[in-house]
């Protein structure tokens, strides 16, 4: 027979299994009370995280928009290490910084230390650290700096995130300013209508401003490419051997040649501080010839205009200087020799304006080519044509023998009426197969038509040009056809060069704190 198991045991096990299910389910409960607190935990850490990083985000971006709309548009710095007073300084100070603090999200005990701050960014007629020097501190690269501190402590709570009580973050912004040709930007194409057609191959980088062309109005071929904020691109690049050549497009930063539409008188966000300030331009534009008026810090014309040496002239009236000047005023024919030799002085900066309806420029050969020229000073060319009121109008240049010399060579024509036609033909004339041309050429409104001159003479021979420099222009530029072939190369020897160069600037921002 089998034992009968007594009612009150049956109640007593049941009341176990229901004393382990309560258990288990109070355990359980506790577990999901507690897995809920920690990821309410996380969360509280994440939501804090997120906060502090969009925190540095706007405060990067308050810091950009001070150093482009402030820092960047000053145009003289009269205490420059190393530099000397001069009557450029145009000092302006930032006084209050209520507009910038936002929500108190920058710690108010570092803007202050930008009160008074004098800069350069642009401003070509600034001392460098010296005429003989540079100053790591303020020059190299035409830098400079703000440190900021971004303070987070506000964004504190209740909780684990208290465990971080010095919750800051510090930037350092930094201007740059330079030349981009001499920077190994060696072809830069500006708005509106830099059209590259030919074969030209360019050792460096291209940068264009307007890639919305056409696929066939551009047929460069570069080591590197790049288009400052525009996408998609229409225009094709293409490497040195001719193959598809990878955009360097991003990330990008906000490039400026100064003020190109606007006048001094700019757009003040605090009109009790100042109300003049300059508002840098970022559209692509170029206006870095003869900008008196609206862009006199990048101004190329304004800085010879300010040498004591500069040579001033028409191309109306006969101008004749022993130095390697001759203009023909009844004809409008300029001839200028970059360097005559050991026996004569050195031709100085050179502004000529309006009458010209050709420009010569002689080159040198032998030992005046090879031993004595590139070893002259830099210098600058610049031609402007704000009207024709003789009928004249600048069509050629001719590039004749060689120049190793350093030279700028500017060239600029006020408007694109239809009545004038805007395009210059540069001719080579070289009697070697592949003549060396140092030379920078920045060209406004005005078409450039590249040619190598054809005759039996012996003098004729130009199969390749080597341009060392480059070129920066907002008009189309048309280069010989294959096989004929025009390479533009960097220029290495800097002296001189860049002090005269306009330049682009732009900003950049490092994190040296914690997030």
């Amino acid at each position: 027979m089998h034992a009968t198991v007594s009612r009150s045991a049956r109640r007593g096990g049941a009341l176990i299994l229901a004393l382990l299910f309560i258990g288990v389910i109070s355990a359980g409960f506790a577990s999901w009370a507690l897995l809920i607190q920690q990821r309410a935990g996380v969360s509280d850490l994440e939501e804090h995280q997120a906060r502090k990083r969009l925190a540095a985000a706007n405060s990067e971006m308050m810091v950009r928009d001070y150093m482009l709309t402030r820092v960047l548009t000053a145009n003289g710095d009269d205490t420059l290490d190393g530099g000397a007073p001069g009557s450029n300084g145009a000092a302006w100070s930032t006084s209050t910084t209520a507009i910038w603090k936002g929500s108190t999200l920058i710690d108010d005990t570092y803007w202050p230390s930008t009160t008074g701050w004098r800069g350069y960014a642009l401003d070509s007629i600034s001392w460098i650290g010296g005429i003989n020097g540079f100053s790591p501190t303020y020059d190299y690269p035409y830098s400079k700096t703000l440190t900021f501190n971004a303070n987070y402590k506000q964004l504190s709570f209740a909780g684990s995130a208290q465990q971080f009580p010095d919750d800051a973050t510090t930037y350092r912004a930094y201007l740059r300013s330079s030349s981009p040709i001499l920077g190994g930007d060696l072809l830069v194409l500006h708005q509106p209508n830099p059209a590259v057609t030919g074969n030209v191959a360019v050792q460096g980088r291209v940068v264009h401003f307007a890639p919305n062309l056409a696929a066939s109005a551009y047929t460069a071929r570069s080591q590197r490419f790049t288009s400052p904020g525009q996408v998609p691109l229409t225009v094709v690049p293409a490497s040195i051997a001719g193959g598809a050549l990878l955009v360097s497009n991003l990330p990008w930063t906000a490039l400026s040649s100064g003020n190109i539409n606007n006048p001094n008188i700019g757009i003040d966000p605090n009109p009790s501080v100042s109300t003049d300030w300059r508002l840098p331009d970022f559209s692509g534009l170029l206006n870095v010839i003869d900008a008196s008026t609206t862009n006199a810090s990048n101004s190329l014309k304004s800085e010879l205009e300010l040498n004591s040496s500069t040579i001033a002239a028409t191309g109306i009236t006969d101008k004749t200087d022993s130095r390697g000047l001759d203009i023909i005023g009844a004809t409008g024919i300029a001839t200028l020799s970059p360097c005559l030799g050991s026996a004569t002085p050195d031709l100085p900066g050179v502004s000529i304006t309006n009458g010209l309806s050709e420009l010569v420029i002689e080159g040198q050969s032998g030992p005046n080519l090879t031993s004595y020229a590139p070893f002259r000073p830099a210098f600058a060319v610049v031609y402007t044509q704000d009207a024709t009121p003789t009928g004249r109008n600048l069509t050629t240049i001719r590039l004749r023998n060689q120049n190793r010399r350093p030279m700028i060579l500017a060239l600029k024509k006020a408007t694109r009426s239809p009545a004038i036609n805007h395009t210059v033909n540069v001719v080579v004339e070289s009697p070697v197969t592949g003549p060396t041309w140092r030379l920078i050429i920045i060209a406004e409104n005005v078409p450039l038509n590249i040619t190598y001159a054809t005759s039996a003479s012996p003098l004729y021979q130009a199969a390749t040009v080597n341009l060392v420099g480059g070129i920066q222009t907002d008009s189309p530029l048309n280069f010989p056809a294959s096989p004929q072939l025009f390479e533009i190369q960097l220029e290495t020897d800097t002296r001189g060069l860049l002090r005269l160069s306009p330049r682009l600037a732009w900003t950049e921002t490092f994190l040296t704190g914690k997030l």
